[in-house]
């Protein structure tokens, strides 16, 4: 993850959503210090949740 300057954005939190309209979240992870991560999820389009402290929270 980066931010809109293009820094990358460490410690940001990953959520993979059951629905938009459910926020259960089915997996999660932490994006390390360079702003990567990796999300084992169930196959199929969900949404995901991205945060991070200062930030607003974004589902995509």
């Amino acid at each position: 993850m980066r931010s809109q300057e293009g820094k990358p954005l460490g410690n940001a939190t990953i959520a993979c959503l059951k629905s938009t309209s459910d926020s259960t979240v089915i997996a999660q992870v932490a994006t390390g210090d360079n702003g990567r991560f990796a999300l084992q999820k169930p196959a199929g389009m969900l949404p995901i949740r991205v945060s991070l402290l200062g930030y607003q929270a974004r589902i995509y």
